[in-house]
Order: structure tokens, then sequence, then C-alpha cells
């Protein structure tokens, strides 16, 4: 972070500018991803961008009446005070209804959702699975796809021009080139003026859809994830605020939500104005972290989640006696380190292990179930990958993992975390400090096994009923909007 607050402190990333883009956010994105080596999450053109490669003749076809699709959507579809915009990967199955984590139990406490609310999903899969507010849903591809088609004749029939205020961003992309954490990065680069011509078309699309629902609030999760850029961009333009939920860390590391210094006049016109977190502490530190600036602010909403599970009476899954030790995975480097594997394998007739599947790795399952066969390991994966996550950490004694959100989920449920590895305790400074997150002597086996005996010995908490926003939810939404 120290090296992305120089280069704003020494050139004019506020003024840069490609087809009235602001790219800043998205080269900090980048660059954030490819230094975790993770740049093919994320930061690439949605499926739903690519031309689809099908016959002319069926793709005049599907053109058509895709388009007559969106045309009668448009002419039905009311205005909205709050449209949600998320993804398949933010839920959560509960007896085969799949539950959004963070916008369900919102809806369910909005005054007349029928006539306030609209949800726009992307990955969603409608035929093969059970919506919860089904009704409000529609696959943000239904929307995308017809407009692509159009797009693609308007790219065939105008000259394209690309606009751009970019004052010392040569000498940027040289220092780029001669840092030795950037090789091969320069087409980085040409991707990202790509993208903006992606977004510039995108918004205009959006427009005339927002023009229509006319919401006082647009509220999304992950709002780096390029389907969401244009959206954005659009709602700047017509001054609807955008909201981000917090979804997971998003401490002083994390290059998309930390230390932003450079912030042009009126904010980036690709970062929502509101950045909801779970919890006073994370909205004080995020404010802190953007210099109080008025553009960009942290809000408390809580965490919803959590508040409905804590509503919820759930039998016990897991009845040994032994301890109950959840491991959160991470699509970050290896799936499980030597390490780790022989802390798990030293320590399994002592405890019973419960690990769990990021939602974005849910397709390297078959990998993880190999390694587990392979090295012998005792451990609970499947349940504990689609069972929701609030039901297990009532039941578990110890939390594990490297740097997983599920650390400041855990807390919330008085459960200890044993973090795994040096950025873990860089993410949460102060859950290491209130002793609710471990630090390890060592990051080996030892020091794993140590620590997991240092937190056995300590007593859990009597779970206490802790503070609950969902009674206030619509008067925040209100505030808001």
């Amino acid at each position: 972070m120290n090296w992305f607050n120089e280069i704003e402190s020494r050139y004019p990333v506020d003024k840069w500018k490609v087809n009235g883009v602001h790219i800043w956010p998205l080269i900090r994105v980048r660059i954030g991803f490819w230094l975790r080596k993770q740049s093919f999450l994320l930061q690439v053109s949605p499926k739903a961008l690519k031309k689809p490669k099908v016959k002319l003749a069926k793709k005049i076809y599907l053109g058509v009446t895709s388009m007559l699709w969106l045309i009668l959507y448009y002419i039905r579809t009311p205005k909205k005070r709050y449209l949600f915009i998320g993804a398949f990967s933010h839920r959560e199955s509960i007896n085969q209804i799949y539950f959004n984590k963070f916008f369900d139990p919102i809806i369910e406490n909005i005054v007349c959702p029928d006539r306030h609310v609209a949800v726009w999903e992307y990955d969603a899969y409608f035929k093969e699975k059970k919506y919860q507010h089904r009704q409000y849903i529609i696959p943000l591809e239904n929307l995308v796809i017809p407009f692509t088609y159009l797009l693609s004749l308007i790219k065939v029939t105008t000259p394209q021009r690309r606009t751009s205020i970019l004052p010392e961003f040569d000498t940027f992309v040289q220092e780029i080139k001669q840092h030795p954490s950037f090789k091969d990065f320069d087409e980085a680069f040409e991707d990202i003026f790509n993208n903006t011509d992606i977004i510039k078309y995108f918004s205009v699309f959006y427009e005339v859809l927002l023009r229509k629902l006319k919401p006082k609030l647009v509220l999304m999760l992950c709002y780096y994830s390029f389907d969401m850029y244009p959206i954005i961009f659009a709602c700047k333009k017509l001054g609807i605020p955008c909201a981000d939920f917090q979804h997971g860390p998003q401490g002083e590391l994390h290059f998309a939500y930390s230390r932003w210094r450079n912030i042009p006049e009126g904010g980036f016109n690709i970062l929502p104005k509101y950045f909801l977190t779970w919890n006073e502490t994370s909205a004080e530190s995020f404010n802190e972290r953007v210099q109080h600036n008025q553009f960009h602010q942290g809000v408390c909403f809580g965490h919803p989640w959590v508040d409905y599970w804590r509503n919820r009476k759930e039998e016990a899954t897991y009845k040994q006696r032994k301890r109950r030790i959840l491991f959160s995975l991470q699509p970050i480097g290896d799936l499980l380190t030597e390490d780790e594997i022989a802390m798990i394998r030293t320590t399994q007739e002592r405890y019973q292990w419960l690990i769990r599947l990021h939602p974005r790795q849910l397709f390297q399952q078959q990998a993880v179930e190999v390694l587990i066969q392979k090295n012998g390991l005792k451990v609970v994966l499947n349940e504990a990958t689609f069972q929701p996550l609030p039901s297990i950490l009532a039941q578990v004694d110890i939390h594990c993992t490297r740097s997983s959100g599920t650390t400041i989920e855990a807390a919330m449920y008085e459960v200890p975390t044993l973090l795994l590895d040096p950025i873990g305790v860089s993410y949460y400074p102060e859950e290491v400090a209130n002793g609710i997150a471990y630090q390890p002597n060592t990051f080996d086996k030892e020091g794993f096994i140590n620590g997991l005996e240092v937190l056995e010995q300590k007593k859990r908490k009597a779970h206490q009923q802790k503070v609950s926003y969902s009674c206030k939810y619509q008067e925040i939404l209100d505030s808001l909007s």
C-alpha cells in the first residue's frame, strides 16, 4: 500500500481519464491482483460481453428475440426505490433454497418490497436452482446480451473514437516497466483502455434502464468486479448514489478499499459513494483511510446474514465430543500447504476438522478431495462448504485461516481464529490486539499446533446477543438515498 500511495503522491492519478472514465481505480485493482497472482479473478471482461460464437442465422434470431425480451422488460418495469446487484457466489442454500447472504435479509425488512425492490444478478442459475425472493430478480445476462448484439453492430458501422486525459502517464508507464515485479505488465494497460470502451458503451445502456427504474439507491456486492463499473459510471452521471456491501476483509492491505489518497473533486466516477461495513470499527477505519473524504464514505450497516441466523434456532449438526475446528480455505496460493496438512494430520484424532471452500473455488472441490485422500486426512468437507456459515460458526470452537474474512464473522460468535499466514496478521490487527485472533510464534507445523493448544485453553464465552442492525435497515437505507 505504501507503493500505491507513493505513486498517488507523485502523479496526478486523479486526472487520468480515458473515455471520461477515471482509470486509476482500474489500474490500482489490476496491479493489486497482479501482485497477488490473481489477475485471473474478477478483472476480466464478463462472459456476457464476449461475442457469441454462433452461426449468422442463429445470431440474428438470438439478437432479435433477446432484444424483444429487453423491450418488454423496459415497458413493464415500474420504478423501484432500491436496486440490488450481486452474483450467485453470494448465495447459500437453506433447504435447497438459495439466499443472497447480504441482500435477502435486508429485503425481508423493507416495507412493501413489491413496490420498492429490484434485483439484478450475474452468473444466475434460474433454471437449475430455487431462489429466495425470485420474483424480484432479473439475470443480468438477460439485460446485457441483447445490448451486446446491438453493440457489435455499432462497432461495425461506426468509427471508434477514444478520448484521453493522461498527464505524466507515459512517465508512470516507464516506471512500471522498470519495476521487477511488473514483467509483462504492458498488455494490461491496453486491456484497461479497452475496458473503458466497454464501460463507456454499456453505461449508456444502463442509463436508459436506470432512468426507467429511477432507484434512489443502488446496492452492490464487490464493486471491483468488472460488471459493476459501467453501472457505477452510469449512476454517477445520473446522480444516483451507489453503495458497496462488505463481503470480506477490506483492511489496511486491501488495494480496493484502503488508503485512497489522491481523490478527484467529486470522487472517482467508477467508485461507489458509500461503503457499507459490518461494524462501526470497520466504517471508522475506512473513513480514516480515505481521509474522511465526502465523496467515498464508510457507513456501518451490520452483517445481515449473521443477524438473520441469530434469530433462528438450529439443531447442532456436529455431535462429536471432540473440539471442532473450522478451516476456511481461500482462492489464493496452494489449496493446503505442507505445514497445514501436517497440522491437520497430527491433530485429527484430537479435533474434528471441518474444511470450507471459498465460494469462488468450488470448482476446486475435487482437487481438494484428492489432496485429502492422498494425505489420509479425516475431515468434513462437503457439509462444511455448503451449510450456511453462521450455522457452522455457532457450533465450532476454533477457526483457522490464512486471511479469510471469516475471521471477522467468527469474532461475532466469540470463536477465536488462528491466523496461518503473516498477511492475515496484517489484515486483522484489531482482532489480534483483542485476543480473538491469534498469531502463532512461527508459521509452520509446530507453531500452528502450539497455537491450537493456546486457543483450546481459552474458554469460549457464552454467546451473547450482539448489536443487531436488522431493525434499522430501512432507516439506514433511507438516510443513504
